[in-house]
């Protein structure tokens, strides 16, 4: 049985990980040699047979779960302390342990045993709490002891002493605000600022993919953003009428990130360790670290100042500019103007520090690079490995989550299996269906037990519970939910259709009406259109080498 990347024990996983530092450079090689064998036999501390085994599984199934050992004996995690002894360990060692006083080893036992005694336990072995404490992540351990700062200096992320000189070396990801107000896609009213996020291929300076959206910065946008870098683009480009070249693909070496909390979470963690994507975090307060993607969407920034509708990057810049009568975009509409920008003027401009395009100097490297660029085998499944997801058990009636029922027919051999979890994955965009991941590693597709329920977000659900319980229901169930935000999305529908009326009463709906035809103008007296790649102005490329 296939376990899934989440349920493997963070000491099974490290030594997993380990074994792929050695494996994968062997697996690259047509034919590897004695020599080197003997050598990662070494390295591994196992037979020359092991690592044959090992490298002919990783060739078959390059995954760094294909190398995590398998535990002889007894079942992984089988704990043999009482769930009450194991409360009093927990506790002791995130409350009392893992605190700026600091506490020895000696004093967390003398805590143990005197809750133990108090509770009337049988006080654990002191080897038993240290393999709990060892359990623990060195850097979080030294971040709850000693502070941020302290841990950054033990285990901070080793920073590249020169620009990496091959394509997805070195990939940079980070989000930011749009300067840009957008307006409804039906009423054409403003609605605010989305967020955009940005991957860099720091070698080459192509944008590996990009993500525009009204959700604030989370797993769910990491990972679609790094999904787009990875993965290729035709689709994506003949989705949205573009005839724009975009050749980026493949999995990255290296990622680097700020440290926001998406970043840290355990889907987007064990998902970049199981493709063998080593992640790295920039110290908080430190944006000159991540010089490269801090300038470019600084730079995008600049040029979405000439979009009707733009904040600018400041007050003092804006001054009596009105950006949210002036907004004429809607998202889709901004997302095709960056497209635009980033494919057709950035790609295609000579960069200072390269001596030419960042699309020429993708196309020469990646036909030089040391070793063959790596893809997903199955890009669906690449995807749903982001996913945030949680453990559940399949009862008679199916799959609980969020408060909805779901069920397939696929459940039946398994519905109501005693003691059986599963993981299952959601797509917070879409609670209509959620993915059960099967022991073979594939996922099965399970849509709403009722299938005349309509799709919600993660978010719409959240502020339903939260109405309901605020009016004071205690328990909500899945019919009041879906009732709650019915009502929700009429009384939004609702105050549309009142402020586009008043907006048309006041007869200040020009910009609005202008929207809706093919061109856009980009200032006042201009006759360019914002959707036209003859406006849009090359990029002013700066040498950050």
């Amino acid at each position: 049985m296939t376990e899934s990347i989440e349920e493997i024990s963070n000491e099974l996983w490290q030594a997993g990980c380990s074994r792929e530092e050695v494996i994968r450079p062997l697996a690259c090689l047509p034919h590897a040699r004695r020599e080197d064998i003997a050598a990662a036999a070494v390295r591994l501390a196992v037979g020359r047979a092991t690592v044959y085994k090992l490298l002919a599984a990783y060739r078959e199934r390059p995954q760094t779960s294909t190398l995590v050992p398998k535990k002889p004996g007894c079942p992984r995690n089988v704990r043999f302390l009482s769930q009450a002894v194991e409360k009093v360990i927990e506790k002791g060692i995130t409350e009392f342990y893992f605190t700026r006083e600091r506490p020895r080893f000696s004093d967390l036992m003398a805590e143990i045993k005197a809750q133990c005694h108090a509770d009337n336990l049988s006080a654990p072995d002191y080897r038993t709490v240290r393999r709990r404490l060892s359990a623990y992540d060195a850097r979080t351990i030294a971040c709850a002891r000693h502070g941020g700062r302290r841990a950054r200096a033990l285990y901070g992320a080793a920073l590249p002493i020169e620009r990496p000189s091959e394509p997805l070396s070195f990939v940079q990801i980070d989000h930011s605000p749009v300067d840009v107000i957008i307006v409804d896609e039906q009423t054409r009213l403003p609605i605010g600022r989305p967020w955009l996020t940005l991957a860099l291929d720091v070698a080459t300076r192509m944008v590996a993919g990009f993500l525009l959206t009204f959700d604030d910065p989370s797993s769910l946008s990491a990972a679609l953003v790094l999904t787009q870098a990875v993965l290729p683009k035709q689709g994506w480009l003949q989705d949205r009428d573009l005839t724009l070249s975009w050749p980026v693909s493949g999995i990255p070496d290296w990622i680097e990130t700020d440290n926001g909390e998406e970043f840290h979470s355990r889907a987007f963690d064990r998902g970049t360790k199981e493709y063998g994507i080593r992640l790295t975090y920039r110290p908080p307060g430190s944006p000159q670290v991540g010089g490269h993607i801090e300038r470019l969407i600084g730079t995008v920034m600049q040029r979405l100042h000439i979009v009707p509708g733009t904040t600018f990057s400041s007050v003092a810049e804006k001054r009596e500019y009105d950006s949210e009568n002036r907004a004429v975009l809607s998202l889709k509409e901004l997302e095709r103007w960056i497209a635009l920008q980033i494919l057709g003027i950035y790609h295609k401009s000579v960069h200072s520090s390269l001596g030419c395009s960042p699309e020429d100097a993708w196309n020469q490297q990646i036909l030089t690079r040391h070793s063959p660029v790596r893809h997903p085998q199955d890009a669906r499944r690449f995807l749903l490995d982001f996913l945030p997801g949680e453990q559940r058990l399949v009862r008679r009636d199916g799959i609980t989550l969020f408060n909805r029922h779901y069920w397939d027919n696929v459940l039946s051999p398994l519905a109501g299996r005693s003691g059986k979890s599963f993981v299952v994955k959601y797509d917070p965009r879409d609670l209509s269906k959620v993915y059960l991941r099967q022991d073979s590693g594939d996922y099965w597709t399970i849509p709403y037990r009722d299938l005349g329920n309509p799709s919600i977000t993660i978010w719409e659900h959240r502020s339903a519970v939260s109405k309901l319980r605020s009016d004071g229901f205690k328990d909500v169930d899945e019919k009041l939910i879906f009732k709650t935000i019915a009502e929700q999305r009429a009384l939004v529908a609702e105050a549309k259709r009142r402020a586009r009326a008043a907006r048309l009463a006041s007869g200040n709906c020009g910009s609005a009406a202008e929207s809706s035809a093919s061109t856009i103008p980009v200032e006042a007296g201009t006759e360019a259109s914002v959707l036209d790649p003859s406006a849009l102005v090359p990029f002013d490329v700066e040498d950050l080498s």
